[in-house]
C-alpha cells in the first residue's frame, strides 16, 4: 500500500522517503542524530504539498512525529535554509546550541519571576488565614475539532499544574481569589506555562465541615510551548470550575480556555481540563 499511496501522485511517480534516506545519510553528533537536508526537504514537501499524514511520514523516515513538526516549522519560517545542518566552529561546539541556550535562559527567567511573585505574596500568607496551595493534572479538553487529550495535528497536550492562592471576602460566602500558577508541560513538547487568574468564588455550606464552591474568572498566561492553534505565546484566560471543601482540604475540577483575543494569527482555542487537590492554611 505504502509505495502506491505515498509515492505516486497522478501519473507522476515521486521519489520515496526511503530512497532519499539512503542517499542522504545522517551523521551522529553530541546533540543526537543529524539528518540530511534532502530527507528533511522531501518530508516537508510531502507534508505541505501532498498533504501526507505526519504519522505516516514519521514511520517511513524513522523519526518521531515531533521531529517532522520541527522540520515543517523550520521550513515555514526560514525556507530551505532552516533545514540545513549548521556547521559549528570549534568554539561553538563547546557551547549549547543557540536556540537551546536561549530557551533555557527564558525558562530560567520565568522561574525566577515566579519565585519573586511567591516571595512578594509571602507576607500575606503569614498574616492571613485565607491562603491555599494546590497541585493538579491538566489535559486538552473540548478543544475545537479535537479528541480529548489532543490539540491540532493530533498532538497530545498534558501538564502538571501548581498554584498558590489568596482569597478576600467581599460578601457572605463570596470571595475574590488571586491565584498565580506555574505548569510543567509534558506534551506536545516540554516547557513551562505561568500566569495568574482572578476568580470570583462562592461557597455553599453543606455541613459544618464541608461545602461546595464555584469559581468563575479570567487572567493571563505565558507559555514556552508553541501551539499550532496560536500565533502568540501570550494568552488571555477564561476559567470556571466546581470544587468540594472538607475542613482544610479541597478537590476541584476546572475548565480553562486560552486565547490571544485576535491580537495574533491564528487564534484557535486551546482548552484544558485541570483536576486539582490542595489545602487551605
Amino acid at each position: 500500500m505504502g509505495d502506491t499511496l505515498l509515492w505516486e501522485k497522478g501519473s507522476v511517480k515521486m521519489e520515496s522517503v526511503e530512497e532519499v534516506k539512503r542517499k542522504s545519510k545522517g551523521k551522529e553528533s553530541r546533540f543526537g542524530k543529524r539528518y540530511g537536508f534532502e530527507l528533511k526537504l522531501r518530508c516537508v514537501k510531502l507534508r505541505l504539498e501532498e498533504g501526507l499524514p505526519v504519522s505516516l511520514l514519521s514511520k517511513e523516515a524513522g523519526v518521531s512525529k515531533d521531529v517532522i513538526y520541527r522540520w515543517v516549522k523550520a521550513y515555514q519560517e526560514r525556507g530551505e535554509a532552516g533545514l540545513r545542518n549548521q556547521v559549528r566552529s570549534s568554539e561553538s561546539r563547546r557551547k549549547l546550541p543557540g536556540p537551546v541556550r536561549e530557551k533555557m535562559e527564558v525558562q530560567m527567567k520565568k522561574v525566577m519571576m515566579l519565585m519573586f511573585l511567591f516571595l512578594l505574596l509571602s507576607p500575606i500568607a503569614v498574616c492571613a488565614q485565607n491562603n491555599g496551595v494546590s497541585i493538579g493534572y491538566g489535559f486538552s479538553f473540548l478543544t475545537p475539532h479535537q479528541e480529548i487529550g489532543e490539540v491540532k495535528e493530533d498532538r497530545k497536550y498534558n501538564f502538571e499544574h501548581f498554584a498558590y492562592f489568596h482569597q478576600w471576602s467581599i460578601f457572605r460566602s463570596g470571595y475574590i481569589v488571586l491565584e498565580p500558577f506555574v505548569a510543567y508541560v509534558n506534551r506536545p513538547e516540554t516547557g513551562l506555562e505561568f500566569g495568574a487568574t482572578l476568580l470570583l468564588r462562592y461557597y455553599i455550606p453543606t455541613s459544618e465541615a464541608t461545602s461546595l464552591y464555584f469559581n468563575l474568572g479570567g487572567g493571563g498566561a505565558h507559555s514556552t510551548v508553541d501551539f499550532l492553534e496560536q500565533g502568540s505565546r501570550n494568552f488571555f484566560i477564561l476559567a470556571g470550575g466546581i470544587g468540594f471543601k472538607w475542613r482544610s482540604f479541597f478537590i476541584e475540577n476546572r475548565f480553562r480556555h486560552y486565547s490571544n483575543a485576535h491580537l495574533a494569527t491564528p487564534n484557535d482555542s486551546v482548552n484544558a481540563n485541570v483536576i486539582m487537590i490542595g489545602f487551605y492554611f
